[in-house]
This record gives C-alpha cells, sequence and structure tokens, in this order.
C-alpha cells in the first residue's frame, strides 16, 4: 500500500483511487506524516472542507500526544 502510494504522490494522482490509498494509510494509527498531508492535499484540492478540517484536528491530538 506504501509503494502505491509513494508511485501515486509522485504521479500527483488525485483521482478516487488515490484518495483512497491515502485515506486507508492514514487509518493507521502509526500513519507517517507524508501520507497524512498528501491526504490532507488532496483535500484541499478537492475543496472537501469538512473531511480537511477532521484531518487537522486529528493531526493536532496526534501531535499532542507527543
Amino acid at each position: 500500500l506504501k509503494h502505491l502510494a509513494h508511485v501515486y504522490a509522485k504521479n500527483r494522482r488525485t483521482d478516487d483511487q488515490a484518495l483512497a490509498v491515502f485515506e486507508r494509510l492514514a487509518a493507521d494509527p502509526n500513519c507517517e506524516l507524508r501520507w497524512l498531508m498528501n491526504l490532507g492535499m488532496l483535500y484541499i484540492m478537492r475543496q472537501d472542507w469538512t473531511k480537511l478540517k477532521g484531518l487537522a484536528a486529528y493531526m493536532e491530538r496526534r501531535t499532542a500526544k507527543k
């Protein structure tokens, strides 16, 4: 899954398939920050402000724990 995400990020894919891959990675509590940032950029490009807001709140909670 990470390899596929890397390929999608490198090719700057923003389609539904790419979104699904990044969302699956983000579901892992130990997800690397770079995948979360890619997911956030996809939400911005799609103007999905509700999901972006949720992701931002998740990232705030995650960094507060460290």
